[in-house]
């Protein structure tokens, strides 16, 4: 697991601005948008800090070093803030010259665009991954359908496990932790909380 520095903002235009700036240094980041959210990443991450735009009394049971930046931030603000966090050999190549299409930020308001370029490596990968995802939307859609109404469990965790893995890597997280309960549960033979909400997620997935 690597190391990250997670940032927590309001506003996604926030996010992107400072996931942006900290990649061009090479850092691991990751994005939240409420306390709750940034709570989860902790829990699933390796977080070293919480770079973050927000109230930071908000976030005193948080057991991870918190540091406050106001928007614009200087270059030289982050370079110190990515030297505490990393060593040298921890830092990834930069990928600041990666630039996704704004009209994706106005288009995929249940994806963290921030954090499936950064799954991805580059935004030419990212958009390969994007143009996957929702290019068999309706095609994978259909098949979980039909194991669902035919109640055959043991193709229908294969369906939605790895509907989980795609959705996590290009950023769709509300999707990915739906899929992930729903195939816990079809796993472990307990139909109802399993299929209960296949109906939310197919229509999520065909949204």
């Amino acid at each position: 697991m690597h190391k990250e520095i997670l940032i927590l903002t309001e506003k996604r235009t926030e996010g992107f601005y400072l996931n942006r700036l900290l990649l061009m240094q090479g850092a691991g980041v990751c994005n939240a948008y409420t306390i709750d959210d940034a709570k989860g990443r902790i829990r699933d991450r390796e977080v070293s800090l919480i770079l973050t735009t927000m109230d930071t009394s908000t976030l005193s049971d948080v057991k991870v070093p918190v540091e406050k930046v106001s928007l614009p931030v200087s270059e030289r603000t982050l370079t110190a803030v990515v030297s505490r966090c990393f060593s040298p050999s921890q830092l990834r190549p930069a990928i600041y010259r990666d630039l996704l299409p704004y009209w994706l930020y106005e288009n995929c308001s249940d994806v963290d665009l921030c954090q499936g370029l950064a799954n991805c490596g580059s935004a030419e990968g990212y958009l390969a991954a994007l143009d996957i995802f929702y290019g068999s939307i309706n095609s994978k859609a259909d098949e979980i359908e039909d194991y669902y109404k035919n109640a055959d469990m043991e193709n229908y965790n294969i369906k939605v496990h790895a509907l989980k893995s795609s959705a996590r890597t290009i950023g769709a997280e509300g999707m990915a932790d739906l899929a992930a309960s729903m195939g816990a549960a079809s796993a472990a033979r307990d139909e109802k909380v399993g299929f209960d909400r296949t109906e939310e997620l197919l229509d999520g997935f065909r949204r």
